[in-house]
């Protein structure tokens, strides 16, 4: 969905339909992912039903396309400056939440120690994971626009698979057919 949701959200906005070849590859890339996602049983995406989690999962790739979308907003601005404005709002906004979570009783607060402990996976979210990835997701938006740099998000399951590869996951052979047809579509 993640990069269906911001060539059709670009097309309700710009009332521009997208060509037919880029909705083919869109929807192609999103087959190859259900593949790689599903472990090679794109059946499985539709048989569990919704769950909670599911959508969640939908609000934030909608919330995700939305932001996209919005750095199309503001042209003048730097992904850098992009990215510190809307880290900002996303800071505070986290910080309000987890706060009142914490006042109601479903959070606790992490001892020093418990931070001492992953001081160091701290360290790499916030610098690489927040800081460095979303500064080049926003520049990649800026370069190549939405619609475009969306379809990249395409990538996110197959990176993971390779990396549980690496980890002595074996992949079943649709979830390499998957791969296949993602990258096609992206090159297509």
């Amino acid at each position: 969905l993640v990069p269906v949701l911001p060539v059709f959200g670009l097309a309700g906005i710009t009332r521009v339909a997208p060509r037919p070849a880029f909705v083919g590859f869109a929807a192609l890339a999103v087959v190859g992912a259900a593949l790689v996602v599903s472990g090679g049983d794109p059946a499985s995406l539709v048989s569990g039903g919704l769950s909670g989690g599911d959508i969640l999962f939908f609000l934030g790739v909608a919330s995700f396309a939305a932001y996209t979308l919005g750095a199309r907003r503001f042209p003048e601005f730097s992904a850098l400056r992009y990215t510190a404005l809307s880290a900002a709002g996303g800071t505070a906004t986290i910080l309000a939440v987890t706060e009142i979570a914490t006042i109601a009783g479903a959070e606790q607060t992490p001892s020093l120690a418990d931070l001492g402990a992953i001081w160091w996976q701290l360290v790499y979210v916030v610098a690489v994971g927040a800081v460095v990835a979303v500064l080049a997701f926003n520049e990649g938006v800026r370069r190549l626009g939405a619609p475009n740099a969306s379809l990249f998000g395409n990538l996110i399951p197959i990176v993971t698979l390779i990396i549980a590869v690496a980890q002595g996951y074996r992949p079943a052979g649709l979830e390499l057919v998957g791969i296949a047809i993602t990258l096609a579509a992206l090159l297509g």
